[in-house]
């Protein structure tokens, strides 16, 4: 009985892990890279180029900064 509530709190875990995921993607905006050119979706507010590698940052004023 101890072991099948482990199990439940786990799946509903990992269930609820996809779903915050989900949610995050489906929000993103896209934005071009202004290193390279190539439009990448910015989840959270930043992320890295899967070109060029370069850090794209959305700061609090709505500016792209480049690291």
């Amino acid at each position: 009985m101890f072991l099948g509530v482990i199990v439940l709190g786990v799946v509903v875990g990992v269930i609820i892990a996809i779903v915050i995921a989900i949610k995050q993607t489906a929000t993103a905006g896209k934005v071009d890279c202004p290193a390279c050119g190539r439009t990448t979706l910015l989840p959270g507010g930043s992320a890295k180029c899967p070109k060029c590698k370069t850090l794209i940052v959305r700061t609090s004023s709505g500016e792209l900064i480049t690291k």
